[in-house]
């Protein structure tokens, strides 16, 4: 009996450190097989969606405006390279063609009030519809909550456009559409922030879906007061500023490393 006690005790003072170098082994495996949220930290993708434009118009005192000013549907594409420092912060570098359309209503008048195609809203009257296309470039700082293979996050940071396109069309009842001349009718660098959230979701070892919205709020007067020679301006408007913001709504995919 005594025999068989000492086998006992020399088997499990043999056993122990294995046991304890399984276990080492079992959560190392463990931290192995975690979601890549925390284990790649670079990431890149590609992005794609719709785009709705508004623009702000501000004149000087005094002057006064009853345009109608309606957002145009256009569209976004572009990609991106992420980095994340830990898994719930990042920095996002992103370059994108972005279009901002809007229209304006016209009145059968000949008081423009700062509208470079004409004057205010009238229904029965000729509008305008014009079309922007920038080269976007946002610098975007990401704060997320890795849940599951979801990971919600939110965006902010500048961006810097670069005009590289506008056209715009005079539309009037019963007539056909005629071009209208802004050539040189605005600025080419557009400075603003975005506003943005989303989320991407896990689907297999480091491929990932994005869907997501943003707000791109414009900074910098657009319209270019010194005209030119463009006679679509009314010189009589003692340079009103025009700003475009825009509401985007994105899906894509990214790898990540």
């Amino acid at each position: 009996m005594k025999s068989l006690l000492n086998a006992v005790f020399v088997a499990s003072f043999l056993l122990t450190p294995l046991a304890q170098a399984a276990t080492s082994r079992s959560a190392i495996q463990k931290r192995e097989v975690a979601p890549s949220e925390e284990r790649d930290r670079q990431y890149f993708g590609l992005h794609s969606g719709l785009s709705l434009a508004h623009r702000s118009l501000s004149l000087p005192q005094g002057f006064q405006t009853n345009e109608d000013s309606r957002m145009r549907l256009r569209m976004a594409v572009g990609g991106y390279y992420e980095f994340r420092f830990i898994p719930y912060f990042g920095l996002r570098a992103e370059v994108g063609f972005v279009q901002r359309g809007y229209s304006i209503g016209q009145a059968n008048n000949n008081n423009n009030n700062g509208n470079p195609f004409g004057g205010g809203n009238n229904n029965a009257g000729p509008t305008a519809d014009v079309s922007t296309n920038f080269i976007d470039i946002p610098i975007l700082a990401k704060a997320q909550i890795p849940v599951g293979p979801a990971a919600p996050y939110i965006l902010f940071g500048p961006t810097l456009g670069f005009l590289v396109g506008k056209s715009a069309t005079q539309n009037t009842p019963g007539q056909n559409s005629q071009n209208i001349n802004v050539d040189n009718a605005f600025n080419s660098v557009n400075f603003g922030l975005n506003f943005g959230l989303g989320s991407t979701f896990e689907i297999v070892r480091h491929f990932h879906l994005e869907i997501g919205a943003r707000y791109s709020l414009g900074l910098t007067n657009m319209l270019n007061n010194n005209q030119n020679g463009n006679q679509n301006f009314n010189p009589n408007t003692q340079n009103p500023t025009m700003r475009l913001n825009s509401l985007q709504f994105l899906g894509g995919v990214a790898l990540s490393i």
